[in-house]
């Protein structure tokens, strides 16, 4: 029978000869990873495989709608920020509607893509007639005084009338009082965060749901940003389509988020939509200034911003 020393003496032996294989087990394992490693380094990358999804076909287009637009985005160089839009618009298989280059690049007509895909946006109303019946009477200073008094003097029966009827008074108050803000020689000195706080951003937040606060921040000229905004609503609609999974497949195509564009005293909204898996297109709902002149107010141009914020809500 083997004594306690003998017992320890083995378990010493054994816990070695377990330590030692364990080491050289470690040591194969680091082997193998430096040997995958460099191999790794020395091939090259094999571009990823085009899976196609949809079932979108044209007329002389190689493949489908989804595999030809990321054909397009892999294979583009990125040698300037206009082939960097595309490139980037295409590998998210955005199809910009009013981006004429990237429909060349895809071979796509946007007159057959209308054709299927045009998005029909319903119109809502929130100009008040009496409000705009009073602008078209401006004829010179003293009618336009006029017609601001008459303005401030209407009654307004809900919180959105009293909204439009308080962008009617700000943006005419400021034509009559202040037309400072729209000499050429101003506005030249404007940055785009300058034309969001004096003109904009009263509109939007009157316009808009009151129990809801606006936050501007800094950011580069969003001329500059269309990729941006567009990939920001991609992700937007995604989150929507999510937050709605009993949405029957029929109806996903109806669900439209929009984008607003603000250059200047200009204003574009877009709609975006999935019409088909992974397939978003991006195409221009309406366009509208803000009006800077006696002339644009008496032509409708309140109206016209009131009916574009309108697509929006």
């Amino acid at each position: 029978m083997a004594t306690g020393q003998e017992v320890h003496a083995q378990l010493q032996q054994t816990n070695a000869e377990r330590q030692l294989l364990e080491l050289q087990i470690e040591e194969q394992r680091y082997k193998r990873l430096r040997t995958t490693s460099t191999q790794r380094r020395v091939q090259p990358k094999r571009k990823s495989e085009i899976r196609f999804t949809d079932q979108i076909i044209f007329a002389g287009l190689k493949g489908t709608l989804v595999g030809r637009t990321l054909s397009v985005g892999n294979n583009m160089e990125l040698k300037n920020w206009k082939c960097k839009c595309i490139a980037y618009l295409c590998r998210n298989v955005i199809i910009d509607f009013t981006n004429k280059d990237q429909l060349k690049l895809i071979g796509v007509a946007l007159e057959k893509l209308n054709s299927r895909f045009q998005l029909f946006v319903e119109r809502a109303e929130r100009d008040l007639t009496p409000l705009s019946d009073a602008t078209k009477k401006i004829e010179n200073h003293a009618s336009a005084k006029t017609c601001l008094k008459k303005i401030e003097a209407h009654n307004y029966a809900n919180s959105n009338e009293r909204a439009t009827k308080m962008i009617y008074v700000h943006i005419l108050d400021q034509i009559m009082n202040k037309p400072i803000l729209f000499h050429g020689s101003s506005r030249k000195h404007f940055s785009e965060m300058s034309f969001l706080v004096k003109f904009w951003g009263p509109v939007i937040e009157l316009f808009f749901d009151a129990n809801q606060c606006c936050h501007w921040r800094v950011r580069s000229p969003i001329i500059n940003n269309p990729l941006k905004s567009a990939l920001i609503t991609k992700v937007h609609l995604n989150a929507v389509l999510k937050r709605i999974p009993y949405l029957p497949a029929a109806k996903i195509k109806t669900v439209v988020v929009p984008m607003i564009q603000i250059m200047g005293l200009s204003c574009v909204v877009y709609g975006m939509n999935i019409i088909d898996k992974k397939v978003y297109t991006l195409q221009k709902i309406s366009s509208f200034n803000y009006p800077s002149t006696q002339r644009e107010v008496k032509s409708g141009g309140i109206k016209s911003l009131l009916d574009g914020f309108a697509l929006v809500e």
